[in-house]
This record gives C-alpha cells, structure tokens and sequence, in this order.
C-alpha cells in the first residue's frame, strides 16, 4: 500500500499521567473497529515524549475517510488538545523524529504532513497546534 501523505491529529483531550492512548484505543474497539484508527500516536508518560504503535501500516487506517486518507495516509494522534494550548517542544520533537522516519521510508515529501483539518470541517489538530513550524522541522532534519 503506498503511502502519500501523513495525517496530523489531536486527541482533543488532556494527556494525563494514565495512557490516554490505550483509553482510545479501548473506545474504538468497542465501536467494533479492529484496532485503534490510528497508526501511531505520540504521548507524554512521565516526563517523556513516547511514540507509541497503533494499526500495523500493513492496514488501513480509521482516522480520514475524507480523500482516501484512510488508504493512503499514515494516521498520527498527539494526546492532548491543542485548542487550548501548545503542545511541549518534548511532544514536537518526538514527533519531528517520527515524522522524518516516515517521511524517510515512505518517499513522503515533508509538505504532505497535513493537519485532519484539511480533509474534515474540524478543528484538528487545534489551533495551537503548530503544523507550519512542524513541516519546517521535518525539512531540514538530516
């Protein structure tokens, strides 16, 4: 399955010391979904940023249907919401490494890391969020 795009997400809720993503994880399953809709997620645990395994790459992903991101996009979920604030440099630098891996690996050019919102009439990944600075990162990391 070729990968063309990486679709940038928020949980919309605050990250807690617990594992958010195992929370959400653990609410789509029990909408019937085979695993978590999204392909990675980044969390804080402790005092550290963790990158953590959703849907094998191998499958399709539940976090897009809008143009074919499902099929084509790599889903990442960021605990937190970033409607509210910023999320840490921890949280952003985790995620830079975890976006240049793909990028690296899947051909992906790093202006096709895309925010949810893009696809969806949502506020995704929140306005705080700060995709521009997040592409920028992606591209010049060597």
């Amino acid at each position: 399955m070729k990968r063309t795009t990486i679709v940038i997400h928020h949980s919309a809720g605050t990250d807690h010391v617990t594992r958010d993503w195992e929370t959400i994880k653990a609410g789509h399953l029990a909408k019937g979904w085979r695993d978590i809709g999204y392909h990675y997620g980044i969390e804080m645990i402790g005092d550290e940023a963790v990158i953590l395994k959703g849907r094998s790459l191998d499958n399709g992903g539940a976090h897009c249907p809008a143009g074919n991101m499902n099929r084509v996009g790599i889903g990442i979920c960021v605990i937190g919401n970033y409607q509210l604030a910023a999320p840490s440099p921890l949280i952003i630098n985790k995620l830079s490494l975890l976006c240049k891996m793909l990028c690296t690996e899947h051909n992906i050019p790093p202006e096709m890391i895309l925010p949810h919102k893009q696809f969806k009439a949502t506020l995704c990944p929140g306005q705080y969020f700060p995709m521009k600075y997040l592409v920028d990162l992606v591209s010049t990391m060597k």
